[in-house]
Order: C-alpha cells, then sequence, then structure tokens
C-alpha cells in the first residue's frame, strides 16, 4: 500500500486521527480505493489502486488525478469522465455512482464526499470495482465497506471512534443525530459520556477504561438523553480497543434498546404478580429441565414440605421420599405412565413435611415440547389442599348426620304417629279399669285383675313416654318430684341397658331433695350418660350413680365452682371406669356433632342435647376425666323446697259447680271424661271437633268457664280453637291434653298464662288435679 497526504502544515489532533482513521478504513479494503480534494489533488491511495497503476511512481508527490489522467499513456483505473462525475458529486453533495468501459474492460465507480467540522466538502472517496468481460452491465457492487461512510451513515445505531479521554475523533451519521444532536461543525472532540444519565456515568466510564487498559470488549447498558431532551432511552454500548499509530482509541457500536428494556419490565412486573398470586395463593411453581434434571421452583414449593428456604436442589425423588408410604406407588404408577404417554397429569395424595406433619398436596405438571415432539421441559404447581380436603371430611360427616338425623326424624314422626293413637287407647283403658276398681270389691279376683290391668297400662304408658323422650318429640311439662325416688324407679331399665357384664351401683343422697323438670328429660339425660359410660367400657366394669345435696356460696363461684350462681343444689353425679377421654378431646364433647365414635355408632348429639336439657332447667354440668383412668360427669340442679299441692281430695270429697267445654274427637275418651266430670258435679258440653264447638258456643251463648281441648283435632287443631274462643271470651282457661303434639303444631307455650298441660294417657286422679288447678291456680275454691 502506498500512502501519501495533502494535510494543512498545522492540522489539529483530532484531524490527523480522523485522517488515520479514515486511511485505516480504506486500507482494508480489497479494492483499488483513493481520496482526493476538490480539485482532484490525491491525499490517499490504498495498496490496491497502486499496484493496478502502470506506473506507480506517478503518484509520487500528491499529484492531480485529473492531471495524471490526462498525460499519457492512459491509467484504466482512472476513469475518462472522472473530473465530470466529481463535480456533480460536489454539486449535489451526495454519493455518485457510474461506470466505464476501458480497454474491453468495464469498471464501477463509487464517489462519496466527505464533510469537514463546518460542513463543506473537502475531501472524495472514489471506489474502483471491475465488472467481469462476461458481465458487462451494471450489477450489485459487493460491498465489504462495513465501515465506509456511506453505510456505516444507513446503520440504525451510532458507530463511533473515541479518544482515551472519551472525546469523539470519528462518528456516524446516526450518532451525531440522536447521540450528540448537534450539527456537523461542533461533533469534533464531543464528550459522547455527556449524554448518559448521571447514575450510570460512572459505570459507563469504568467500563470506557478496562477496554483501553485489557484490550477485552465489554458491553455496557445505560440510561442515554432522548434527543430534543425528552428523557432517556435505555441503550447497549458495545466497546472494541483499535490501535492508530500505536495508541490505543476505542470503537463503540450504541444500540437503542429501550423496546426491549419494556418488554423486560413487562415480563419482570408479570412474573412478580404471578409469583404474588402463586404466594398469596400457597401455590407453589417447579419448572424441571430434562436435558440436565435441574429444577427450578419458588419458595412457596419448598414450604409446602416445610422448608422455610429453597434447598441447594432438588428431584424427583426428594418429591417421592415426602410422599407417605401408603400413596408412593400410586403417585408412581400415575407419573411413569403419563410420562409414557407423554400426557398432563394431576394427582392428589399425602406427604409429610420436615417436621412430621402429614398435609394433603394437589400437584399437576404439563410437558414442553420441541417441533420434533421430543419434550425437553417439564413444568408444574403445586399446592397444599389440607383444609379443603378437611372440609370435604366435614361435609362428608354432616350428610352421613343429616341423613342420620332425617332418618331419626322418619322414625320419630313414625313414633309419634303411633303415640297419639297408642296414648289415647291408654287414656280409655286406664278412665274405664279406675271407673270398675270403684264398684268391685276389694277381696274378689276381680278387683286383683283390674288392678294388673291399671298397672300393666300404666308401665306401657311409661314406655311411651320414653319412646317419646328419646325422639326428643314429647311436649316438655316441668314437674316437682323426689330426685332419688326417679333415679329408683329409672335402675331397672338402666340395668338392662348397660348389660350384665358392667355393675351398676346407686347412692342416693338420702336428703329427700325435690327439682323441677320434665321427669322425661332427667330419663333422657340419665340414659344418655349411662349409654356413654357403658360404650367406654371394655369388658367388666362398673357405672357409679350418686346423689346429694350441695349449698353452692358466693366465694365457691369466685373460685371456679361448676355452678355460677349461689344456692341450694341436687348434684346428680355418674361415674364409669372406662377409657377415659384425653385433654385435647375434653373441651369438645358437648359441641353439636362431635363424636370420638365410629362413623354409624353415634350421630354426636347425645353429650350436647344433655348439655342443652341441663341448661334449659337452669342447672350446670361439669366432667372430669383422664384417659385410662375414667370419667365423672356432675349435674347440678337447683333445689326446690316448695311442696306440691295435693288435689287428690277433689276427686273423692269436693264437688265442681263451673260449665266445661270438652272437646276430643276419640269417642271412647269423650263419653269416659264427660261422665267422669258430670260424676264430679261439673257442667259438661261435648263436642267431636273444633267446628262443632265453635257452634254450640253460638248456639247456647253459654258462658264456659274451662276449655278442656285435645290439641290433634281434624282440620282445626285445638290451639286454633282457644284462640278462637278467647276472642269472644279473654277470661276463658284452658286445658290441652294430647299423647302426641308434633312440631307443626306446637308453636307456643301451652302452659303459660291461664293454659294449661296434660299428657295422655292419665289417669283420672291425674285428670281431675289438672282441671282442678286449671279452674283454681291459686290451689283455692272460687
Amino acid at each position: 500500500m502506498q500512502s501519501m497526504s495533502n494535510r494543512p502544515e498545522n492540522p489539529s489532533l483530532t484531524e490527523h486521527i480522523h485522517d488515520k482513521a479514515v486511511f485505516t478504513l480504506l486500507g482494508s479494503l480489497p479494492e483499488p480505493a483513493f481520496l482526493i480534494d476538490p480539485n482532484g489533488t490525491l491525499v490517499y491511495a490504498n495498496s490496491s489502486f497502486a499496484e493496478k497503476l502502470e506506473r506507480p511512481s506517478a503518484l509520487a508527490g500528491n499529484p492531480n488525478i485529473f492531471e495524471l489522467q490526462a498525460s499519457g499513456p492512459q491509467v484504466p483505473e482512472i476513469a475518462t469522465g472522472l473530473k465530470e462525475q466529481v463535480d456533480r458529486a460536489l454539486s449535489c453533495c451526495r454519493q455518485i455512482e457510474f461506470e466505464e468501459e476501458h480497454e474491453g474492460k468495464r469498471f464501477h465507480y463509487i464517489i462519496t464526499p466527505d464533510s469537514s467540522a463546518g460542513g463543506d466538502i473537502t475531501r472524495l472517496y472514489v471506489i474502483i470495482h471491475e465488472i467481469a468481460e462476461q458481465r458487462f452491465g451494471r450489477h450489485e457492487l459487493l460491498k465489504k465497506l462495513a465501515l465506509s461512510r456511506s453505510i456505516l451513515d444507513a446503520i440504525p445505531c451510532a458507530v463511533a471512534i473515541s479518544d482515551a479521554a472519551g472525546h469523539l475523533i470519528w462518528w456516524n451519521q446516526y450518532t451525531r443525530d440522536f447521540i450528540a444532536g448537534k450539527p456537523e461543525r461542533e461533533m469534533p472532540g464531543f464528550d459522547a459520556f455527556e449524554t448518559i444519565h448521571p447514575d450510570d456515568q460512572a459505570d459507563a466510564r469504568r467500563q470506557f477504561r478496562d477496554i483501553l487498559q485489557s484490550g477485552i470488549e465489554h458491553a455496557v447498558v445505560v440510561r442515554r438523553g432522548a434527543p430534543g431532551g425528552s428523557g432517556y432511552l435505555w441503550r447497549m454500548i458495545n466497546g472494541r480497543r483499535i490501535m492508530i499509530d500505536g495508541q490505543p482509541y476505542v470503537l463503540s457500536i450504541d444500540m437503542d434498546i429501550t423496546e426491549r428494556k419494556r418488554i423486560e419490565t413487562e415480563l419482570k412486573e408479570s412474573r412478580a404478580r404471578l409469583d404474588f398470586t402463586l404466594q398469596k395463593n400457597h401455590i407453589g411453581w417447579w419448572d424441571l429441565d430434562l436435558q440436565n434434571n435441574t429444577v427450578q421452583r419458588t419458595i412457596e414449593h419448598d414450604r409446602i414440605f416445610g422448608y422455610e428456604s429453597l434447598l441447594p436442589s432438588w428431584t424427583g425423588d426428594d418429591f417421592l421420599a415426602h410422599v407417605v408410604p401408603e400413596d408412593r406407588a400410586e403417585v408412581e404408577r400415575r407419573i411413569e405412565e403419563s410420562n409414557r404417554k407423554l400426557e398432563d397429569w394431576n394427582i392428589e395424595c399425602r406427604i409429610l413435611r420436615k417436621d412430621g406433619e402429614q398435609r394433603w398436596i394437589w400437584a399437576a405438571a404439563g410437558y414442553l415440547q420441541e417441533r420434533e415432539g421430543e419434550p425437553y421441559r417439564l413444568s408444574g404447581i403445586i399446592q397444599d389442599i389440607t383444609d379443603r380436603k378437611r372440609e370435604e371430611e366435614t361435609r362428608e360427616k354432616m350428610q352421613l348426620q343429616l341423613q342420620q338425623a332425617q332418618k331419626m326424624e322418619l322414625v320419630s314422626q313414625l313414633a309419634g304417629g303411633i303415640a297419639h293413637d297408642f296414648n289415647n287407647a291408654l287414656t280409655a283403658i286406664l278412665g274405664n279399669t279406675e271407673l270398675l276398681l270403684e264398684t268391685v270389691d276389694r277381696s274378689s279376683p276381680q278387683f286383683r285383675s283390674l288392678c294388673d290391668i291399671k298397672r300393666s297400662a300404666e308401665n306401657s304408658a311409661d314406655l311411651t313416654r320414653k319412646l317419646l323422650g328419646f325422639a326428643r318429640m314429647q311436649t316438655i311439662a316441668p314437674q316437682v318430684f323426689e330426685l332419688d325416688e326417679a333415679i329408683q324407679h329409672l335402675l331397672p331399665m338402666l340395668g338392662r341397658l348397660i348389660g350384665e357384664n358392667i355393675e351398676l351401683e346407686f347412692t342416693p343422697s338420702g336428703s329427700r331433695g325435690k327439682v323441677c323438670v320434665d321427669p322425661s328429660q332427667l330419663d333422657q339425660v340419665v340414659t344418655q350418660l349411662c349409654i356413654n359410660a357403658r360404650d367406654a367400657i371394655s369388658g367388666n366394669g362398673t357405672v357409679a350413680i350418686g346423689t346429694a345435696s350441695v349449698h353452692v356460696k358466693a366465694s365457691d363461684c369466685m373460685e371456679g365452682h361448676p355452678c355460677k350462681e349461689p344456692g341450694e343444689y341436687l348434684r346428680l353425679s355418674i361415674t364409669d371406669s372406662g377409657c377415659g377421654i384425653d385433654q385435647l378431646t375434653l373441651p369438645h364433647i358437648f359441641e353439636p356433632y362431635f363424636t370420638t365414635r365410629e362413623t354409624g355408632t353415634g350421630g354426636g348429639l347425645g353429650l350436647s342435647t344433655v348439655e342443652g336439657i341441663v341448661k334449659q332447667n337452669h342447672g350446670y354440668i361439669d366432667i372430669r376425666s383422664r384417659p385410662d383412668e375414667g370419667t365423672s360427669i356432675d349435674i347440678y340442679l337447683p333445689c326446690r323446697h316448695d311442696q306440691e299441692t295435693s288435689h287428690e281430695a277433689r276427686e273423692s270429697g269436693d264437688q265442681g259447680r263451673e260449665t266445661i267445654l270438652l272437646v276430643e274427637d276419640e269417642h271412647t275418651i269423650l263419653a269416659l271424661l264427660e261422665n267422669a266430670l258430670e260424676g264430679k258435679g261439673y257442667r259438661v258440653f261435648t263436642a267431636a271437633n273444633a267446628e262443632d264447638a265453635l257452634a254450640l258456643t253460638g248456639r247456647h251463648r253459654q258462658k264456659f268457664d274451662l276449655l278442656v281441648t285435645d290439641v290433634i283435632l281434624p282440620r282445626m287443631n285445638g290451639i286454633r280453637l282457644s284462640e278462637t274462643l278467647r276472642e269472644r271470651e279473654p277470661d276463658l282457661r284452658v286445658l290441652f291434653m294430647s299423647g302426641y303434639i308434633p312440631d307443626t303444631i306446637f308453636t307456643h307455650d301451652m302452659t303459660a298464662g291461664t293454659q294449661h298441660y296434660l299428657q295422655k294417657p292419665f289417669s283420672l286422679n291425674e285428670f281431675f288435679s289438672a282441671v282442678f288447678r286449671a279452674l283454681h291456680p291459686s290451689g283455692k275454691t272460687e
């Protein structure tokens, strides 16, 4: 290569380095190329051009290229019309291309103007390409001019050369317009770091120094000021060291990556939102690279397995090791089958966490496949579903309990219907038996037979009452009675209930203390607690029942006594020698539907019902139990000291004078009670249904002292009848009687105010006493 220059005598360092960079670029081209000023004076010619000349020495002394062509012999590489084409390029200030043929050869010429810092064209590049003889005509020049001005100005990124201080010595058009935003004359010496965001300048200058010192190419991402001062754009700058005249410079390529950064930011934000959503829903994410068997996962994934931070590594074997042994074989089978078919899969199984706690999880995964169909990734999610599984188990239990409750409701309805008819029959049997007993001599065999009939009827009535009590269908009618006596009457039935292998003991208080409770409710409480005691005993054992009088002081209540109010109580205790209850279970035993029994052996309502009955009767309940030491339950009921008023004298002595309206749809009972009341001196009007009763009262205009009516009547029930009559006679007293009252009718308290209730079956003495109490609530005749 031959090199020469026509520079000013005292050029600036920047201009010198600029020329050096241009000469380096032209010298690297394989095609002939040279540099001239607007007058045609040769500034530089590369070695390819010099080698093509017949007289290379003609290039000595910076000759004028136009004059060199004019002097003979002709130089084929110098176009005949070169001067005209140069003038044309100077005139239009743009690149010119043309072709000429010399001595059978055709040449393609490219003339590119180069401007000075002031904007004037000071030199022109001329590149010559020879076209093969067989391809005359214009064609695409193979442009290996990656660093030439024309091509570099066309690319959409900034290309520049900077000195060691960071000042530009060479740049393309993009650098001038979009990085510096300055006119051409102000570009030499421009510091490109000025347009970098202040927060990024330090790192950018450090990377620049590293390139100069190490010669290793670096890339840095910075924010540069946008043209016109409209904010900052993200840019990536790649820098490489080049040497010019033995001095290091940095060739940089600066690309706009703002859109890429926006997409990256959106992806990061989307991933952050996804991670947040997964974490808040306690869903773990994992991704298995099938090529290298590595797993990426979120922290929530490892937390599900009991780890507070990510483990160093995780494999499929680690997952299977956490699956409980009972589920592991099925999980392995499902996964292997999905792997073989390359199908998505999802499973539910139990795992053991790091701390040993057993939990339920749901895991799902799918394959990512290449175009050829070979999978390369397996991605999935995992979620702890323990709460959901527990809820499902609870729903299943509640469904079973609902079915059991519905079954019990059907049984109760059946029992209620049977009890109603049965109690009506027993009422007739008891009443007529009592009437016969009054007419038969006590020493006759018939008297004993009638007594047996009465006793059997009373026992049947007691069984019916217990049946309704167990079905929770009885009408609540509290009575004052001795607690010890009531328990004593229950013992035979309780003995049969708990079995021969369990000894039943009873220790009464002997205080003859009384309580005010519905007898059927007391029977239900004692029976339920004895059943529980029986179930807690495996093999032989003991159930002990005891009563005692207890005085509770205010200080006892403050110190934690089960009774929250001071006073006199009767304590009923039931103690067993069974398996006992652990301390975790003990607080829950009174909760509805809570049970420790196996499915199908109990509905979980027994103790909750017991507690409800005790509270309903203003009592308190306390339980003490320890595993393998048995259980003791204490029930405290308020002690009643009032004496029951005996009305039995009325059935044999005093005569009634009041007028009674008797309504009963069972004819045998209606006739029985009518005769009995008239025998006691009462004036009685009867009706077989509510409609007849209303017609009778309207017809006679009679003022009635007492309405005695069955609750269950055809069409209009006894309660509705009493309400209708009371609209006419507000002071009318009412005595309801029934063998069974369904919930659809029993909508209010039938023992409130001037209303009274008598449960069928009853004896005549009980009936007369109820009538007297209804007519004379104070216990005195008017």
